[in-house]
């Protein structure tokens, strides 16, 4: 089943944006390995954040060490000394507040060798977008890759959220697609795309010498649509979030009529 829309689907920003973000990297690594193969192979990457869920706080975790208690009976505090010397025993004990892992999925070409990382694909979520949880240790992903000889791919299909820095000021467009090839930097490549029209094809630069491979940016949407069946899924009957301005909320509307999805 396909979307109602010929670009992305507006609908699909609430709560089955997760199901489409893997599904999408499926559909990705299934267009691009066939094209990279036999030079290189396509990767799927992860890193975690911690939820703490009241309130919503969120931070990427990649532990330096870690340090496990020996076998022994269960710690009791004993009294607080006030001499001079380090107190070793703690006069309060607390409990941290709950974390829950929150995993982030992104793609890697490498090599054939799987030594190196040839080119980043970054699809972000509303994690990576909000300042209030997940947008600045994305940056400080980003800002670790950008200093590498990676290039980066980051698309970016989500109308909500603050939109990623640049140092001037981006086209205005609902959607963007931003393609940082390493020996161009700081300059990138960026793709605004306008709500009513569909995603474009994206060249995904591999390494010096060998040509880029256009991913179609459109047909992996849309499989990866057809593959989560989320024309059954997805509540077309009132209006999405973010809202649409009124022309384009008319717009969808007349989209959603002459569409084949289900209305609950």
């Amino acid at each position: 089943m396909r979307s109602p829309f010929p670009g992305m689907d507006p609908y699909l920003e609430g709560p089955d944006f997760r199901g489409l973000h893997l599904n999408l990297i499926a559909a990705i690594q299934r267009i691009l390995a066939r094209r990279v193969f036999p030079r290189y192979v396509m990767r799927v990457a992860e890193y975690v954040y911690l939820v703490r869920p009241e309130p919503p706080t969120r931070a990427r975790v990649e532990p330096d060490l870690f340090v496990r208690p020996a076998a022994s009976a269960p710690w009791t505090p004993g009294p607080v000394r006030s001499s001079g010397t380090a107190v070793l025993e703690a006069p309060v004990t607390l409990a941290l507040p709950p974390l829950e892992p929150f995993p982030q999925r992104y793609l890697e070409i490498r090599t054939a060798d799987g030594d190196e990382v040839v080119c980043v694909l970054e699809i972000l979520s509303p994690t990576n977008k909000d300042p209030h949880t997940g947008r600045d240790a994305y940056l400080g992903k980003r800002a670790n890759l950008l200093q590498t000889s990676s290039h980066l791919v980051e698309f970016d299909l989500l109308r909500s959220g603050a939109r990623l820095p640049m140092s001037e000021p981006i086209p205005p467009a609902a959607y963007y697609v931003l393609v940082s090839r390493s020996e161009h930097r700081p300059d990138c490549g960026v793709w605004p795309v306008a709500l009513r029209d569909p995603l474009p094809t994206i060249p995904i630069p591999l390494a010096r010498g060998d040509a880029d491979v256009a991913l179609d940016l459109q047909a992996a949407l849309d499989a990866a649509y057809d593959s989560e069946f989320l024309g059954a899924t997805v509540d077309y009957r009132g209006e999405p979030e973010p809202p649409l301005a009124p022309a384009d909320a008319a717009w969808a509307r007349q989209k959603i009529a002459a569409s084949n999805v289900r209305l609950k």
